[in-house]
């Protein structure tokens, strides 16, 4: 069984501990932690990326967009996709409350993919229906130059915007 030396820790991590505490902890702003440690802001920010590097620091985001990567590969790979999305179901034990539903939900990443991945210069179709409205309106869609939208199939009657093609 071989026995692990303990290294002992440095004044610099130390230090480097102190920051990311005032930082993430006590909220001071990078000024206020530099002013406080009699160093610059800039040295404060290096000193916050090399406490993350060092794994003093994690940062965890508890999105409401969370996917499902297992998933998503499992099925590019046995349907032969480009790509795939899947919404993962919400973490019941999570803090975070779903406050919105599921169709919002995939109307925001699939706006967001969309977002990402539409170049300049495509022609996008579009069908319709209540969810290709929410996509199209959501926040993460921003127009485009010089895409083309076009409508794939006929309106119903071009008074109800969620289900008519037609603004």
């Amino acid at each position: 069984m071989a026995v692990r030396r303990r290294i002992p820790l440095s004044e610099d991590q130390f230090l480097l501990a102190e920051v990311a505490q005032l930082y993430y902890v006590r909220d001071l702003t990078q000024e206020q932690i530099a002013q406080r440690i009699g160093t610059s802001r800039s040295n404060i920010s290096r000193m916050l990326k090399e406490a993350r590097k060092q794994g003093m620091v994690e940062i965890r985001i508890h999105s409401p967009l969370r996917t499902v990567p297992g998933l998503q590969e499992e099925l590019v790979s046995r349907l032969g996709l480009w790509e795939c999305l899947v919404l993962a179901v919400p973490d019941r034990n999570s803090r975070i409350v779903e406050a919105t539903d599921t169709v919002t939900q995939v109307a925001a990443l699939a706006a967001r993919y969309l977002q990402e991945n539409i170049a300049e210069g495509t022609t996008v179709g579009l069908g319709w229906g209540r969810s290709v409205h929410r996509v199209v309106h959501n926040r993460f869609f921003r127009e485009k130059r010089g895409v083309t939208v076009v409508q794939l199939m006929g309106s119903i009657g071009g008074s109800i915007p969620e289900f008519d093609g037609i603004p």
